[in-house]
This record gives C-alpha cells, sequence and structure tokens, in this order.
C-alpha cells in the first residue's frame, strides 16, 4: 500500500508539474530565468541544510540572500525576444565578458563569506565554508547554465532545454528497465545499488534512437551526428551525475535532499543529472557561441 501511495504521488506530480514546466519553458525569457533562479535558490538551501554543520542562520540567511541577488543579475540579462535586441545593457555586458563578470561576483561572494564565517562561525569553519562555496557552484552555477542554453544565444534554445529534459527522462527509464530486464554485474555497488551496467548499456542504444526521432518530429537545428553525439552526452553524463549525487547523499546519511515534490525528493533529486547533462552540452557546444554573441 506503502508503494502505491508513494507511485501515485509521483503520478500526480508529474501531471501537474509538466505542462506548467512545458508552458514557461515555451515563454523563455525572464519567465523562464526566473523559475530557473527559484528552483536554484531552493536547491541551494537543500544543499545547505544537510551540509552545514554549525547550524548558523546567519550563514544561511546570508547564502541564500547573495544567491537571490545572483539570480536577480541572471533573470536581468535575458533578453525578450518581442523587444529590440539591444535593450538590455546587462545583457551586453554579460555577453561580452561572461568569464570576468563571473569572477567579479564569486570574489566578491568569496571575500564576504571569509569575513563572515571568521566572524561568526568558529567551529567547523573548513567544512561550511566549504559547503557555502561549493553549493553556489552546484546550484547556482549551473542551473544559470540551463538558463542561458534557453535564451543566452539564440531562438533554438527553447529546442535544446526540450531535448535536455525528455532524453534524460527517457535515458532514465532505459537504465532502469534496461536493468530490471538484463540487469546482473553493478555498475557501482557502493554509490548505487540498483543501477547496472546492463543498464548504462541499454541507454547508450535507446537515447541516441529517440534523441533522432526527435531530430526529425522537431526539426532539431543540429545535425543528425551531433543528435548523437548530444544522445550520448545525455547518457553518459547523466549517470555521472546521478552517482556524484548518489555518493553525496550517501556520504551525508540521507536519502533526499528534500521533500518538496511529494514522491520525488529534493529540487536537487530530480535535477542531478540535468545539472551535469546541461554543462556539458553548453562548456562543449554553446559555449564559444556565446562568447560571440554580437555586442
Amino acid at each position: 500500500m506503502a508503494n502505491n501511495n508513494e507511485l501515485l504521488k509521483r503520478i500526480l506530480v508529474a501531471v501537474i508539474a509538466i505542462p506548467v514546466l512545458l508552458f514557461i519553458f515555451w515563454l523563455g525569457g525572464p519567465y523562464f530565468a526566473g523559475l530557473i533562479g527559484v528552483i536554484s535558490i531552493i536547491g541551494y538551501y537543500e544543499f545547505l541544510s544537510k551540509t552545514l554543520k554549525s547550524n548558523s542562520k546567519i550563514v544561511l540567511i546570508s547564502a541564500l540572500v547573495f544567491s537571490a541577488l545572483f539570480q536577480t543579475i541572471i533573470v536581468s540579462a535575458i533578453p525578450v525576444r518581442s523587444l529590440p535586441a539591444d535593450y538590455s545593457v546587462i545583457m551586453r555586458l554579460i555577453s561580452s565578458i561572461p568569464i570576468l563578470m563571473f569572477v567579479i561576483l564569486i570574489s566578491i561572494y568569496f571575500l564576504f563569506n571569509v569575513i563572515m564565517f571568521i566572524s561568526s562561525v568558529r567551529e567547523n569553519l573548513t567544512n561550511d565554508f566549504s559547503m557555502v562555496i561549493l553549493g553556489f557552484f552546484y546550484t547556482q552555477i549551473l542551473f544559470s547554465i540551463i538558463t542561458f542554453l534557453r535564451d543566452g544565444y539564440s531562438k533554438e534554445g527553447f529546442l535544446i532545454v526540450l531535448f535536455i529534459f525528455i532524453m534524460i527522462w527517457i535515458n532514465d527509464s532505459a537504465a532502469y528497465f534496461g536493468g530490471m530486464l538484463f540487469g546482473k554485474r553493478k555498475l557501482s555497488p557502493k554509490l548505487s545499488p540498483k543501477k547496472t551496467i546492463e543498464g548504462f548499456v541499454t541507454t547508450l542504444i535507446v537515447t541516441p534512437v529517440f534523441g533522432l526521432i526527435f531530430f526529425y518530429i522537431f526539426k532539431f537545428p543540429v545535425n543528425i551526428f551531433q543528435t548523437v553525439i548530444l544522445s550520448l552526452i545525455v547518457s553518459v553524463f547523466g549517470m555521472l551525475g546521478d552517482l556524484f549525487e548518489s555518493g553525496m547523499k550517501r556520504s551525508l546519511g540521507i536519502k533526499d535532499f528534500g521533500s518538496i515534490l511529494p514522491g520525488h525528493g529534493g529540487i536537487l533529486d530530480r535535477f542531478d543529472s540535468v545539472l551535469l547533462v546541461s554543462a556539458v552540452i553548453f562548456i562543449g557546444y554553446y559555449f564559444p557561441k556565446w562568447l560571440n554573441y554580437p555586442i
């Protein structure tokens, strides 16, 4: 009965959330950036609430306030397609010198945390400071990459983000059913005992096939070879992202990072694969184009 209730919760959340997410994905612009910003802040809270040892409210609140400021900058940097291309000065600045912008923000955050930790947190200083910085990169930077995949370069971003989310869902399903039908050898017993080598091999076959189906149905703005490569990136780095978070949760002795999504866990539990896959696709395919965004 408990398993049935859990499954029902998962289905209800999916039925409600998927249409809303697809609509906001389609809208793009500040609507999509705002949604991802809120999700990233919740994810940051989940991460810090499970990793900070000092239980300092000052540390937690200040980190979340800075992340909100960072996401506000990201939202203001996303152009609205119906407005003139030069309406956003911040967008032009970030598009021209993105590395410098990130370095400045992270430097300010780093110095702020040094002062804050020295003055208010004396025990567990090294651990908590490391977790604040790691959590910022893991949630704020990686979630922001999803935002820039959608709107930071061109209109094709909608299909790229849609491709990532659909392929990850197919990839997870292929791994599950492949492991259930053929699984004999564990992929990583210590990190994720349920994952099998056979399940992973299944994803390397099934995900590219569905990637090609996506290519033909949606007129994907890349060629067939690139579609297959992107599909394999989803398979490989989706699995690595999942294992990375499983390792973190195992080391912390927790099952989930949160419970905001009934039946699914927390934000980080649902976006573990998405974060790493988006980062690899952005760096490998779109980052060079993003650097050349016209000033």
